[in-house]
């Protein structure tokens, strides 16, 4: 009986010493998750602002763009802005003539 109880014994010192490695392989497993997802974390944050950082990037080449439009457009509207008060200043000078004209016009006719 005895010896019943010490082959117990060990059998029982044996499964504890598993009990143990197996603890000890669930805590190593359970830190590594841990790492594994603080690492995912931090890769989807350095994504995100990455892809914050892309869209930040397209907005301002799109700003640029809109800007650099909004000038050539402004040039445009000067540029038309000038000739129509070119053709304002020929076409008041052009009556002011007429005047002139349709008033020697009214002499010539009355002599």
């Amino acid at each position: 009986m005895s010896g019943e109880l010490r082959n117990a014994q060990e059998d029982l010192d044996k499964l504890r010493d598993q009990v143990e490695e197996e603890e000890i392989a669930k805590s190593d497993a359970q830190r590594q998750l841990q790492k594994a997802n603080s690492e995912i974390s931090a890769m989807q944050q350095k994504m995100e602002s990455s892809m914050a950082g892309a869209a930040q990037q397209e907005l301002d080449d799109l700003k640029r763009k809109l800007n650099a439009r909004i000038q050539e457009v402004t040039a445009q509207l000067e540029a038309a802005l000038g000739k129509a008060a070119s053709a304002d200043k020929a076409r008041k000078r052009s009556q002011s003539e007429l005047e002139e004209l349709t008033a020697e016009l009214d002499k010539v006719n009355c002599m």
